[in-house]
Order: C-alpha cells, then sequence, then structure tokens
C-alpha cells in the first residue's frame, strides 16, 4: 500500500489536534484516578490495611484509567485533524466491538501503567489510607528504625521533620501546610504483636490527630487524597503510535 503523504499544510493541524489529545489524556487520567479512589475504593471499604488487595485495585485504576484517557485523546486527535484539514482521510473511530481497536486500548493502558511506574508511582498510592496502619504513600525507604515504642528523641525527630518535608506525609502525601512532621509508630503500639519491630514514619498533624481519633475509640477510618506527583502526568505515547500508524495507512 502507498504510505499516506503528509503535506506542510497538514502541519499545523496535525500539532493543534496532538496537543488538545495531549490535553484531554492529561486532564482525563488523573481525575479517573480521583473518582476511582474517592467514589469506588473509599464507599467500598478498600485501603491501605490490606496492601495486597490495595495495590491490585490500584493497579487495574491505573490500566482502566489510561486505556481510558488514551481513547478520549485519540479521538479527539482525529476529530481536531478532519475539523481543520478537509483534505484529510476519514481516520478510525474506536469501537469495543473491533477486536484490533480492543487490543489498542489495552496497548495503551499498559503503556501508560508503565510510565506510571517509571515515574515513580506505585499502584497503592491510588488507594485511601487507613490512618491506623501504613498510608498510600509509606516507603521503608522513607522511614527510621523506631528506638522504642516510646516518643520519638530529639534527633529523630528532627529527621523525621526532613523526612516529612521532603516525601510528605506517609497518610495523606501533604507536604506544606504542616511545620510539623510527628514520628508515627507503624504499627502503632495498640496493633503491634510481641514479635514486630516498629518503624518511624513522618506524619502530618492532621493525619496524627485522626489517628489518635481511629485507635482511641476503635473505629476503623480512611480517609481519601489526592496529590500532585509526577506519575500522575499522563505521556502522549498512545498519540505518536497512532500517528505512526497513519503512515502505514
Amino acid at each position: 500500500m502507498a504510505s499516506t503523504q503528509f503535506s506542510s499544510d497538514m502541519l499545523t493541524p496535525t500539532i493543534i489536534a496532538n496537543s488538545a489529545g495531549w490535553m484531554m489524556g492529561g486532564l482525563t487520567f488523573p481525575t479517573i484516578l480521583r473518582i476511582s479512589q474517592s467514589y469506588v475504593f473509599y464507599p467500598l471499604g478498600f485501603d491501605t490495611s490490606t496492601r495486597f488487595k490495595a495495590s491490585s485495585c490500584g493497579f487495574l485504576a491505573v490500566l482502566i484509567g489510561g486505556s481510558v484517557s488514551s481513547l478520549l485523546a485519540i479521538e479527539l486527535r482525529n476529530r481536531v485533524i478532519l475539523e481543520l484539514d478537509s483534505d484529510t482521510s476519514v481516520l478510525p473511530s474506536y469501537s469495543f466491538k473491533n477486536r484490533k481497536s480492543t487490543d489498542k486500548l489495552l496497548l495503551c493502558g499498559m503503556l501508560s501503567t508503565v510510565m506510571f511506574r517509571l515515574f515513580g508511582g506505585r499502584f497503592i498510592n491510588i488507594i485511601p489510607s487507613n490512618v491506623a496502619t501504613r498510608g498510600a504513600y509509606a516507603n521503608i525507604m522513607q522511614s527510621l528504625p523506631a528506638s522504642s515504642s516510646k516518643y520519638a528523641t530529639a534527633n529523630e525527630r528532627k529527621l523525621i521533620t526532613k523526612l516529612g518535608q521532603a516525601y510528605g506525609c506517609h497518610t495523606c502525601g501533604a507536604k506544606s501546610g504542616s511545620t510539623i512532621f510527628h514520628a508515627d509508630h507503624q504499627p502503632p503500639n495498640a496493633h503491634k504483636w510481641f514479635w514486630q519491630t516498629q518503624r518511624f514514619y513522618a506524619q502530618c498533624q492532621n493525619c496524627s490527630g485522626k489517628q489518635g481519633a481511629s485507635i482511641g475509640s476503635k473505629t476503623v477510618r480512611s480517609i481519601t487524597h489526592f496529590n500532585f506527583r509526577m506519575y500522575l502526568v499522563w505521556m502522549p505515547i498512545p498519540l505518536f503510535l497512532e500517528a505512526a500508524s497513519e503512515y502505514d495507512a
């Protein structure tokens, strides 16, 4: 088959269309993850208290979010090109009844998942935090061994404050809005078995208060959270793949 020829006159519509698609994907991806957390996982009671289930749910959210964002981005791109360039042949529209379209969307979802991980995201980051356990942002590399089950020493508090300012609260992820980060025992003393060792994680004052109330009343409390991280940026790889496929059409 003859390759599709792109004239210089089509360059501007293509740039505009790809920019519009990138904006669509960039807005849709974090929005879907936010909605999944607040209106799916939170009502269903999924939180960080069960780490494997939480990570599995987070993986599905990222995969679906990446697929849907790619679909909307590509559809918008193609529609903009058709509107701006009357000489362009009809571009493909995606249908879930079409096996080729479904496979391409799954590929786009997997690529979004890979980029999510490459930018430092962990699937559990998408899940509500249980205030009495390690939160969605807890990372053992960003914690300290607890010297005792009592309060942290002055030096430990100083180190925890630096960790909190650099990486945020392990429960809600907030880096600003709190000048003081508490050294949070994990697991908490009230939930610790005799063979378990404890570590200190940085926790903001707001989450520390919620944790104290939850443990004191012996009730399970989860919180939703959303803070900008680089892994929430949707990369336009599906748009590049779509453009490349047109040359072979």
